[in-house]
This record gives C-alpha cells, sequence and structure tokens, in this order.
C-alpha cells in the first residue's frame, strides 16, 4: 500500500429482506417536509410506491413528489427539484429508485440554494460546494452505480450536450440507504445485466492502475469473482435471493471508494462514455407529436385513451390507443409489438420477393428471426437456414431494407465477405452499394 490515504464512509446501511422496517426511525431525525423522488412506474408497479408513501405519511411528513427522473438525469430536472426544494422547505431528499434517481437528488441537494449557476460552479468549474445542502436517503431498486453509497452525480445538460460526473465530498454522501435485494427482482434482465457490466467497469478501472502489491488489488478480485458467480446464478433465476444480495453488495462495494483504496485511477474510460452518452439517442415519452420512421417515412404519433391497447397507422400519422396514456411502459410495450409486427410483415414480403432468385441455387427458404441486435442490421447462419434482422432495420427506406435481405440471402451461397460474395451480390442487386451508402446516411442507430 504505497499510496497514504484516509477512508470515511458516513452512508449507514439497511441490508436485506426487513431492511424497510429501519425507515421510520429515519425519517425521525429530519424535519417533516420530504422530496420523494423517483423514475417512471416500475415502483408503483412493484407497490414499493405505496408503501414508502405510507410510512412518510405514518411518520406524519409533507410529501412534495419529482417523478420521471431519466436514465441519464438531466440539468433541467436538476433545476426543477432545487425549485421544489426552495418553494417547500425541504427538509429530506428521499430517491427510490437506481442510480439515476439517486445521482439526481444529490445534484438537487447541492444546487438548491446554490449561489449562481450550479452546472458552471459544481460540474464545471469543480468549485467546492459554499452553500446549504439538503440530506439526501435512499431505497435502491436497481444495482450498478454505488450511487447509494458515494457522492458521485453524473448529470447530462441537454442545452449544451454535455455529460459529465462530479463526485462530492462525504457531506453530500447518502445519510442512509435501504437495500432489499427483492426491490431487484422485477428489473429487466437487459438492465441487470447492464448493471453487472457497470459494476465490472468500476472494479477494471481501479483494479488496473499502478503496479505494486495492494491489498486493494486483491479486495478487488474477490468482489469480481463473486460477481460473476453470482450474475451466472441470477441470469437463469431472477429470483434467487442470495445471487441477487450477492450482486447488489457487489455493485456496493465496486464504488463506495473502499475498493480505490491506495490506488492511483483516472477513469479515463468512463470520462469517454460519459461525453458519447450525451449524444445518445433521447427516449421516447409517447406523447403527442413525437416522430417514428417506418420504411424511411416520418410518421407523427397520435396518442388516445381508450378501452384497448392497439395502434393503427394511416400513412401519416400513428393512432396509438391506451388504457392507461399516463402509463409509459404500457405505451412503450404496445409500440414495440407493432413496431415489430411492422418488420415482420415488410421483411417477410421482400424475403418472398427475392427468393425465387436464389431457389434456382439450391436455398431453401429460410426461417426468418427478428429481434433487437447491437452491431448488425442482419445475420445468417447457413447450417441452421436462417435469417436473423434487426428490428430497427423498419426505420430504413425500403431500398436499404431490401438491400440487407438480399446481402444475407446471399450468404447462403457465400458464408464470408469474399471477391466472390461481392461478385453474386451485384449479380443479384447491381445497386447495392448506392443501397448500402444510402443505410449508412439514414442516421438510423444500431441499438
Amino acid at each position: 500500500m504505497l499510496h497514504d490515504f484516509t477512508y470515511y464512509n458516513p452512508t449507514k446501511i439497511y441490508f436485506g429482506k426487513d431492511a424497510m422496517n429501519s425507515l421510520p426511525s429515519e425519517l425521525n431525525n429530519y424535519g417533516k417536509n420530504v422530496l420523494l423522488l423517483y423514475g417512471k412506474n416500475s415502483i408503483k408497479k412493484i407497490g414499493l410506491y405505496d408503501e414508502v408513501v405510507k410510512v412518510l405519511k405514518e411518520c406524519g411528513k409533507n410529501v412534495v413528489e419529482l417523478a420521471g427522473i431519466k436514465p441519464n438525469p438531466a440539468y433541467s430536472q436538476v433545476l426543477e427539484g432545487a425549485k421544489l426544494v426552495r418553494e417547500n422547505n425541504i427538509d429530506l431528499i428521499l430517491a427510490v429508485g437506481g442510480g439515476s434517481v439517486i445521482d439526481c437528488a444529490k445534484a438537487i441537494s447541492v444546487s438548491a440554494y446554490a449561489k449562481g449557476d450550479p452546472w458552471q460552479r459544481y460540474w464545471i468549474d469543480f468549485e467546492e460546494v459554499d452553500n446549504e445542502i439538503v440530506p439526501v436517503g435512499t431505497i435502491l431498486t436497481m444495482t450498478g452505480t454505488a450511487s447509494e453509497m458515494n457522492g458521485g452525480s453524473v448529470i447530462t445538460n441537454e442545452e449544451v450536450t454535455i455529460k459529465t460526473g462530479r463526485v462530492y465530498g462525504p457531506e453530500v454522501y447518502p445519510k442512509f440507504s435501504i437495500l432489499n435485494p427483492e426491490f431487484t427482482y422485477t428489473v429487466p434482465q437487459k438492465q441487470m445485466v447492464s448493471g453487472v457490466f457497470d459494476v465490472m467497469s468500476h472494479l477494471m478501472e481501479q483494479y488496473f492502475s499502478g503496479d505494486d502489491d495492494n491489498t486493494t488489488d486483491y479486495v478487488i478480485e474477490a468482489v469480481m469473482k463473486s460477481l460473476i458467480n453470482s450474475s451466472k446464478i441470477a441470469v437463469k433465476n431472477p429470483e434467487d435471493y442470495e445471487a441477487r444480495s450477492n450482486i447488489m453488495w457487489c455493485a456496493t462495494l465496486g464504488l463506495n471508494t473502499v475498493t480505490g483504496l491506495s490506488k492511483t485511477q483516472d477513469w479515463e474510460v468512463h470520462n469517454i462514455e460519459h461525453q458519447l452518452g450525451a449524444y445518445a439517442p433521447k427516449p421516447k415519452k409517447y406523447v403527442d407529436g413525437e416522430h417514428f420512421k417506418i420504411c424511411g417515412h416520418d410518421l407523427r404519433l397520435k396518442v388516445f385513451q381508450g378501452v384497448k391497447n392497439c395502434v393503427e397507422s394511416d400513412g401519416v400519422y400513428i393512432k396509438l390507443t391506451a388504457k392507461d396514456v399516463s402509463d409509459l411502459e404500457l405505451k412503450q410495450k404496445i409500440m414495440d409489438k407493432w413496431i415489430k409486427e411492422q418488420c415482420v410483415s415488410t421483411i417477410s414480403l421482400i424475403c418472398e420477393g427475392v427468393y425465387p432468385k436464389f431457389q434456382k441455387y439450391g436455398v431453401i427458404f429460410p426461417k426468418l428471426k427478428f429481434r433487437k441486435m447491437i452491431s448488425r442490421w442482419g445475420s445468417c447462419q447457413p447450417k441452421r437456414g436462417s435469417l436473423t434482422f434487426n428490428i430497427s432495420l423498419i426505420e430504413a427506406p425500403m431500398s436499404c431494407i431490401e438491400y440487407v435481405v438480399v446481402h444475407e440471402f446471399t450468404h447462403f451461397l457465400q458464408p464470408n465477405h469474399s471477391k466472390k460474395f461481392y461478385t453474386q451480390l451485384t449479380m443479384f442487386m447491381p445497386d447495392w452499394l448506392e443501397r448500402k451508402k444510402l443505410l449508412e446516411k439514414s442516421g438510423i442507430g444500431i441499438l
């Protein structure tokens, strides 16, 4: 341990199935006015919202709510929360959610009574906080960032397209955090796995620094080993309490500063990711006027309340009917289903149209699959006789979709991208290169 350090972490952790039982005693340490911060409707679906509000009311608290915190919390939401703090004389900010909600809570806590522009002072110029800081408490529902036990606050200023983080001192750390692994059971597998990778990246950025024999490295290795083992179990059984509890605590240890003691660190990878994240596509809100591309055509959304969840389009508008228009996750699910249906029907017809060109070469009509893909528009599995297409391809112009279909069919004859492959592709589609360039310029992101 070559580098001197002072370790202090003021956050009190309540961990386990009965952790919520400690909320009333913690609330009694603060005044009557509480700002309740959370994301979308997930905490309401699992009943946690009702449970928290009940405890707050039983403790005699006046509750002010700020809902809809974005996955990449926006500075505009920080300012909105800061205004609520001042207007309601908030004594405690209670963040219920994952790292984004907690990061936003800490940002509000330092910004509410800041003199001047908090963004410029605290996230750009990194000035010391010289104003009143509102206490923060947290109830964790998604693991990954360890924001429940550190001073980190990553915020996106959408006006200037900058996403950056600031690690504040112990005075900004949550005063208490409630960690019940059962609250993470309903997190979608994709989100759970993303959280695991986030934890791994935190551990690696600290581990791969310095070349001394450091006890902290051995601690990191142990946390990594536990995380890998438990993640494999949780993927198969999301409600394995032991696995989910291990993942939750690994995530907290991964960035509560204990795994960085006496370590030289630069966090360059995270800094690169943060700024790239500022340019990431903004998540849809599924409200009137939003734009969706179908076969290259820009369609506008109209949302209606109705007795049946459905979608229809007249070629100009997409008409989304939902039983509850305030339920963002419901609207997203309805739209995702409809978009996939459009993709399946459109690409299936194109496949039927181009198939005769390949049939005379002995190609059997393939099994068609559709899913969201990370880095490809499509893929061919000749031995399995199947083609897989990226659902996002439905956004592209029809000529581009046709190009991807013919490209993948050609792989049944030439599995790799050899000279013979492109010779045959040109035979089937002479203008394939122009179509490919159009697809690349379309601005459609691959998930």
